[in-house]
């Protein structure tokens, strides 16, 4: 959608050049909605990306159950986890980089609507074939929201703020990840483990209806900086709660919005382009090694509390909430700590902030605004790391166990927010490609961890097999340092080239 004048162009007047045009842009705020406004989106759509780690790990304490109803092995119930991983990691691909093209609202109804009906299905069926291919769509269907969350808080915020508003979106991900095996041990030892699907179901069926209602569209290639309407589409209503404000010239949608279908879809391969590019590439390297860590944690820690200290399920999984409560701790602290350090670099610039209008990166050392808070709490990552493996082993205390459980997912959380914070701000223009690059590297890292931690653990010890873990972390983390010190040099060669 593009605005014209209501008369006719002179053949002796020149169009306005692109200059004028940037200069025209540059007027325009960065969006057109208020503090109040970005907030709720940003809150309804945090609540939206805690169904991807909610519907994985509240499943946990239903397996053994599962499979005696279903009359099959757990090795075969394990192959419903695996399944599950490798559809999250490849979903968000494919779904955050199509809301580039067409709109988040159309992406997000796909997920709702896939959800839903996957997890009615899961409560019904009665057969393991069922449950296997019903995993994979509510998977396909979940997998996406949290590449979505980012790709909407780079639609509507400015990186003088976007550090806090995405870690608020990662502290929603990892409750839905800590809560989880909590409510799914409440569900099964009070109900049964159908009613786990029920929930799952009922939960996504209220903020959809929300989302429906009042959501707007907020992809900048669609309504620019939210002042155009976007096309109407009758699979696809608009919300009573409109993205328009016609008291404002709109800003003009990017170049590209109108194109083909076929020009556009050829930007779904962008974000396997994104993990191969040096910058991007290194950051998407490191955050998932960092989510791996915490994923190899969380998948061993049924099985060793069980063993070192006796728990049953429902204790077990009242034990995962110290990694929900650090989890929030990280995106409160991290979040402000990141947008200290990005308008102590601004001040140094001389270049004045605001939530208003986003700042050129170009020249802006954007690396050093966010790596030089994670440096510090990587290796204190690292140092907890080693520390929560050998007081598990020793099993001496329960509370110094969940003590340091809380400690180092603060400290992970932090590390991967600020890592994926910097990413989002490489990437603004592309934001669902960059969500779903992240997603895509962080689930196979962590998938492949979920699966290699037992087997380290019998072979050498817990202790041993965390110091292994935070040892390969420390030697690979001048991945970090490199970013910092060429990052800046690394984008200029990449604009020129």
């Amino acid at each position: 959608m593009s605005v014209h004048s209501d008369n006719k162009e002179s053949p002796h007047l020149p169009k306005m050049d692109e200059a004028q045009e940037q200069i025209q842009i540059a007027e325009q705020p960065y969006t057109i909605f208020n503090s109040q406004a970005k907030k709720w989106i940003i809150a309804a759509v945090t609540v939206i990306a805690c169904f991807s780690p909610l519907a994985s790990n509240i499943y946990y304490p239903a397996l053994n159950t599962l499979a005696t109803d279903l009359h099959t092995s757990l090795s075969l119930m394990n192959l419903t986890l695996t399944s599950y991983m490798i559809i999250q990691a490849i979903s968000p691909t494919i779904i955050a980089t199509f809301s580039d093209v067409t709109g988040r609202r159309p992406a997000y109804f796909i997920c709702f609507i896939v959800f839903i009906a996957a997890n009615i299905g899961l409560a019904l069926q009665s057969n393991y074939v069922a449950l296997l291919l019903l995993r994979c769509l509510q998977s396909a269907g979940s997998s996406a929201t949290g590449a979505l969350a980012n790709a909407v808080i780079a639609d509507t915020v400015t990186s003088a703020e976007r550090g806090s508003y995405i870690g608020y979106t990662f502290s929603g991900a990892f409750v839905g990840q800590s809560v989880g095996p909590v409510l799914g041990g409440i569900l099964v030892y009070t109900v049964s483990w159908r009613w786990i699907f029920w929930f799952l179901a009922i939960f996504s069926g209220l903020p959809f209806i929300v989302f429906v209602l009042f959501i707007p569209e907020t992809c900048r290639m669609i309504v620019g900086n939210g002042s155009f309407a976007p096309p109407r589409s009758r699979i696809f209503p608009q919300p009573v709660f409109s993205s328009t404000n016609t008291s404002s010239t709109p800003l003009t949608p990017r170049d590209g919005t109108r194109e083909g279908w076929a020009a556009n879809f050829s930007i779904l391969l962008l974000s396997l382009k994104i993990c191969l590019s040096k910058e991007e590439g290194a950051i998407l390297l490191y955050s998932g090694l960092i989510f791996a860590s915490l994923a190899a944690v969380a998948a061993a820690l049924p099985s060793q509390l069980s063993a070192q200290f006796k728990l049953n399920e429902l204790q077990i999984g009242l034990c995962c909430i110290p990694m929900g409560v650090g989890s929030c701790g990280a995106a409160a602290v991290m979040g402000k700590l990141v947008n200290f350090n990005y308008h102590r670099h601004a001040r140094l610039k001389g270049i004045v902030t605001d939530s208003r209008n986003d700042t050129d990166l170009h020249g802006f050392p954007i690396e050093a605004a966010r790596l030089q808070v994670a440096l510090p709490v990587l290796y204190l990552n690292c140092t907890l790391l080693v520390c929560y493996g050998w007081i598990l082993q020793k099993a001496h205390s329960l509370g110094a166990t969940l003590t340091f459980l809380f400690f180092l997912s603060f400290s992970a959380t932090a590390t991967f927010n600020a890592l994926s914070t910097l990413l989002i701000d490489l990437l603004s223009d592309k934001p669902g490609a960059a969500g779903a690059a992240n997603n895509l590297v962080r689930c196979l890292l962590g998938a492949g961890s979920a699966a290699f931690i037992l087997p380290l653990i019998q072979r050498i010890g817990v202790g041993w097999a965390y110091t292994v873990i935070a040892g390969l972390l420390t030697i690979l983390s001048p991945i970090v340092w490199a970013i910092l010190i060429y990052g800046q040099q690394w984008r200029r060669a990449s604009q020129n080239s």
